[in-house]
């Protein structure tokens, strides 16, 4: 039997929820942010390993992500010029979520067909 909460801490629960999803409720937010969880990545190993997302959206995503304080951009002075993306402790507290998801996905991914 599923406990049900009290209202006010349900209205609590679900305002959470809503933040967290203005956050995350990109298409290519997730991918991106599971991409950079192992390692620091330039942008062009980030295009490599998501199939299919253009650079536009890319460098869109990514601008969103630095701004939540989810990832951060590393610029180094080397000739030529190297950026690199790194994911901040923020980001990385996401790295349980993603995992369920995953599995989730796993389970039930047929759902989208």
């Amino acid at each position: 039997m599923r406990k049900e909460l009290p209202p006010e801490k349900r209205i609590k629960h679900i305002a959470a929820v809503i933040a967290t999803a203005e956050v995350v409720n990109g298409k290519w937010t997730l991918p991106v942010l599971m991409t950079l969880m192992d390692r620091n990545k330039r942008y062009s190993e980030i295009v490599a390993e998501i199939k299919g997302i253009s650079d536009m959206s890319l460098a869109r995503e990514l601008k969103e992500l630095e701004r939540a304080g989810l990832i951060v951009r590393i610029l180094y002075t080397a000739m030529p010029p190297l950026t690199e993306y790194s994911v901040t402790d923020r980001g990385l507290s996401l790295r349980s979520i993603l995992r369920e998801f995953h599995q989730w996905a796993e389970v039930y991914k047929d759902i989208s067909k």
